[in-house]
């Protein structure tokens, strides 16, 4: 399965973002970019699958890996936010 982000992006969209985009296959998709290249992208899978995505993202200008069912994969990798941490645990009156 291939999935190209922005293939044919107008010139007078050169910048924006989209969120919940279904793509062919069981994919959700989140896309931002800037001057016509995309600049973050987030993508969910329904199913498992493998999958390519190409961008302009990439050096390689695609990604090949295995999508499992509900799990989420972002690029830039470096901009992914990290899950809170959890609440400090409260302590019963009998640990003191």
């Amino acid at each position: 399965m291939v999935r190209q982000i922005l293939p044919a992006l107008p010139a007078s969209w050169a910048d924006g973002s989209v969120r919940g985009l279904r793509a062919r296959g069981g994919f959700t998709v989140d896309i931002e970019w800037a001057a016509g290249q995309a600049r973050r992208v987030v993508i969910t899978a329904s199913r498992s699958r493998e999958v390519t995505v190409r961008s302009s993202l990439f050096a390689s200008s695609e990604k090949v890996f295995k999508a499992r069912a509900g799990a989420t994969r972002w690029w830039p990798r470096a901009e992914r936010t990290a899950p809170s941490p959890a609440p400090p645990r409260r302590r019963a009156p009998w640990d003191r």
